[in-house]
């Protein structure tokens, strides 16, 4: 299957390029909007958005497809499934996660504020 997400990325990189590029175009224009930031720093972080992009696509363009499904194996490591206690699914980046173990030392004097399992638009 990661061969597969390898290799159609090579079919659809300009498609996924602009989509990701308007994305952020749209996130920075709304944090100016709301006052988070000026426009000339919105303007300097799209610059530099666009920079580290170009670079991760060259050294993907480097990479043999194995390489890449390596890469993309590990990085999936890094966003677990989270099945949650009463019943749906969550992944690690769409909320703060840690093992069990620590989160008793994290909790502190927080308050734990439960939350719905995000709604979903499409397979997952």
């Amino acid at each position: 299957m990661a061969r597969n997400v390898i290799e159609s990325d090579v079919d659809n990189t300009d498609e996924l390029r602009a989509a990701d590029d308007a994305w952020m175009v749209r996130t920075l224009g709304e944090t100016v909007t709301a006052g988070k930031r000026t426009q000339e720093e919105a303007d300097l972080e799209l610059v530099e958005y666009r920079r580290i992009r170009a670079e991760r696509e060259a050294h993907r363009a480097s990479m043999t497809v194995d390489e890449q499904v390596v890469e993309l194996l590990a990085q999936m490591d890094l966003n677990p499934r989270l099945d949650l206690d009463g019943g749906g699914t969550v992944w690690g980046c769409e909320c703060w996660w840690m093992p069990e173990a620590e989160f008793n030392k994290f909790l502190g004097s927080r308050t734990i504020v439960m939350a719905p399992e995000p709604e979903r638009g499409g397979a997952e």
